[in-house]
């Protein structure tokens, strides 16, 4: 209790960093040669919060600032490494199994947003916004970067353009929150300036003060990001040829695109983008289940609708950004006011989606949109309160034409109250509707959460959730309406002594309810370890019950998980798991298996190759076996900081499909997010009987980013 109370005051006590404001040129080399760098007072205390708290980093670590009316500057020493330092050329993003220096930057100073990046020793760049809570990865932002390892460490030089953040509109110097991390993935440890603990709920409330900020007034002024796509497909003809598209119509296979993006203020942008093409240079990775219920829901990749999607995240999940597949144009309006943030989305879908709904949804699916296109639009205001709460409000509208008439409408509050350093609770009410012609429904959801966070320690929360009959979101990804969702769940975190650094055991039970009588109620316990830092396991029981459709089934379910980075070049993440439960395809008991492992291997500093094996078993009491297994291997050469080739072989097979194999090979020249030069092909071929070539595609992609 003593360390505790002496981590915690220490954070709170940090004292602040001074950014020292600089007239001379600085050039970003990874040398910091300039003699302006030693007039700045380095940051240079760091204390272990991953994986146990409390000890020194090896060497010594110093990080300064400097600023002038363009940039700010952040250089970085790492001295006295007596370890396996890891650096590696990697593609941009790529970067956690090597060393790293984390800098999370709370611009507003409000504790509750903020940006993080991280470095390897050779500068290359991983970027994430932070916003209450959600962390978003996909996230990127323009800035400079140069490493250099040394002979017992490694020198970071840093520029961000003021154009590149997001900050308050006032004069004079401003006070921004700063938290520096360094990761030493040889000893699976992290340590932090300030100290802080892992796992809390509002990560930027322990920053200490970075003081004497003067940027930018002008903000982000304006962007440019014109872009072309040229495209080549090939699908098979009655004779089994392939017959490729070709360049008639030319709008269908020359792609010129215009992205336009206006700081409005230092904190508030408006972007708007023309003729998009929101193909995805990235293929979402196979995926197979054998006993799926529900449609799956696939991560967003596409720029315009990450930028600043954290606008728009709610409760109740109003946005799920790929139900708009084909826009032919969107507006985006997005940022903070004071305590205020604001998002506006508008985009008209040339190939709008149906409804993921099991119980389908009037107006909405697969027959009505056929043909048809899609207004979308959805506003969310939310207001900061308290010591790190807020309340929101979102409404949304998707409207088709040009087929069905159908129209579908939502509006909901939601609010996050904190109840002191770890505890927060959350409430949301959401209500939609659904205008078809003659027929209309409507519906509502209510919930309540209240968690403390895990950490060091106690953890555990409640939550319930209602949903009525007709509540549908046609925006969202709602795939079961009419039903009531309650858990809790317990956990406490050990630091044990010796090797093992944490031991955490878990407690968990959930339950739902279906309005037509159908329920589910499960019970589950798991243990969870942290071993010398690099291995983690996992493994975890279940108990089960459900009844569907008059039938009641009795399940259990075991699995077991093992990770490590055994060494500098292999990586290992396994999985294991085996139960009891029901079949949705034959409504009958069935036991399934499954295990999965991945292999990374680095054998060189540029190579690196990933294998996946996946098999998966179901053994229903009424039907046949069915059976999957997936095996993928993917391997990137990165030949310099901006120039690296990927290629993929994705294998499949199983029952509920054909054999097929997907081939993919990419091409990238990345300067920065924004300028770049893509040139890829894929191949799906059906490997039944006599192999055919389902289809294939070339494509060159190319962009420019520009600040006028």
């Amino acid at each position: 209790m003593l360390t505790l109370l002496w981590l915690c005051t220490g954070a709170l006590a940090a004292p602040g960093t001074q950014v020292l404001s600089v007239d001379g040129p600085i050039v970003v080399d990874g040398s910091l040669s300039e003699p302006l760098w030693r007039d700045a007072t380095p940051l240079s205390d760091f204390t272990r919060y991953l994986p146990a708290e409390g000890a020194d980093p090896p060497g010594t670590t110093e990080v300064r600032f400097l600023q002038d009316e363009r940039f700010l500057y952040v250089g970085i020493t790492v001295t006295g490494a007596d370890y396996d330092l890891r650096a590696r050329v990697s593609p941009r993003e790529q970067i956690n199994s090597d060393d790293q220096i984390g800098l999370y930057l709370d611009t507003f100073n409000n504790e509750r947003t903020g940006y993080i990046f991280y470095f390897n020793p050779l500068g290359i760049q991983q970027d994430i916004r932070f916003d209450n809570g959600r962390w978003q990865s996909s996230w990127d932002a323009v800035f400079k970067s140069k490493g250099t390892v040394t002979e017992d460490g490694y020198v970071l030089e840093i520029a961000y353009p003021w154009r590149s953040l997001k900050y308050p509109r006032v004069d004079g110097d401003q006070d921004w929150g700063i938290i520096v991390t360094r990761k030493i993935p040889a000893q699976g440890a992290k340590y932090s300036h300030p100290v802080v603990e892992r796992g809390h709920p509002r990560w930027f409330a322990q920053a200490a003060p970075l003081t004497g900020v003067r940027p930018a007034k002008r903000g982000s002024g304006v962007e440019l990001v014109p872009a072309v796509t040229v495209i080549q497909q090939a699908e098979p003809t009655p004779a089994g040829d392939l017959s490729w598209t070709g360049f008639d119509p030319l709008k269908d296979s020359v792609r010129p695109s215009l992205d336009v993006r206006v700081g409005l203020t230092p904190s508030l942008g408006l972007t708007a983008t023309l003729n998009p093409d929101f193909s995805q240079v990235e293929a979402d990775v196979t995926r197979i289940d054998l006993n799926a219920r529900y449609s799956l829901a696939y991560p967003e990749r596409r720029p315009f609708f990450l930028e600043g999607d954290e606008f728009f995240v709610d409760r109740s999940e109003t946005l799920y950004s790929r139900s708009i597949v084909d826009p032919l144009t969107g507006l985006k309006l997005a940022g903070r006011e004071g305590p205020w943030s604001v998002g506006l989305l508008s985009t008209v879908d040339r190939r709008p989606a149906p409804s993921v709904s099991i119980d389908g949804t009037p107006g909405f699916r697969d027959e009505d949109v056929d043909g048809a296109q899609a207004l979308n639009t959805i506003g969310r205001a939310r207001r900061d309160v308290l010591d790190g709460g807020y309340v929101g409000l979102t409404v949304a509208d998707k409207r088709l034409f040009g087929g069905s008439e159908a129209s579908w409408s939502g509006a909901g509050l939601d609010a996050a109250l904190p109840l002191g350093e770890r505890w927060t609770a959350w409430v949301q009410h959401f209500e939609s509707h659904v205008d078809a012609g003659p027929g209309a429904i409507w519906g509502m959801e209510n919930g309540l959460a209240i968690e403390r966070a895990s950490g060091i320690g106690t953890g555990g929360g409640v939550s319930l959730l209602d949903r009525t009959i007709g509540l549908r979101k046609e925006m969202g990804f709602l795939t079961q309406p009419g039903a009531t969702q309650a858990s809790a769940w317990i956990d406490h975190t050990l630091e044990p002594k010796g090797a093992l650094d944490t031991l955490t055991p878990s407690l968990a039970i959930s339950g739902i309810r279906e309005r037509e009588g159908d329920h589910y109620a499960a019970l589950e316990h798991g243990w969870a370890a942290t071993l010398s830092g690099i291995h983690g396991l996992s493994v975890n029981g279940r108990v089960d019950q459900r009844t569907e459709q008059g039938l009641e089934v009795r399940g259990w379910g075991m699995d077991a998980g093992y990770r490590s980075e055994l060494t500098r070049w292999l990586t290992v993440d396994t999985a294991l798991a085996a139960g009891r439960e029901l079949d949705f395809v034959t409504l009958s008991p069935a036991q399934r298996s499954q295990a999965e492992t991945t292999l990374t291997l680095r054998p060189t500093a540029g190579i690196r190759v990933d294998t996946t094996l996946r098999a998966e078993h179901l053994e229903p009491e009424a039907g046949d076996t069915r059976d999957a297994t997936l095996v993928r291997a993917k391997v990137a050469w990165q030949f310099t900081r901006t120039l690296g080739l990927r290629v993929v072989e994705d294998w499949s097979r199983g029952d509920t499909r054909d054999d097929q194999l997907l081939s993919s090979v990419l091409l990238t020249w990345l300067y920065h997010p924004g300028t770049a030069i893509y040139v890829g092909a894929n191949e799906r071929t059906l490997l039944e009987g006599s192999a055919s070539t389902l289809e294939r595609t070339v494509f060159l992609k190319a962009s420019v980013w520009a600040r006028p």
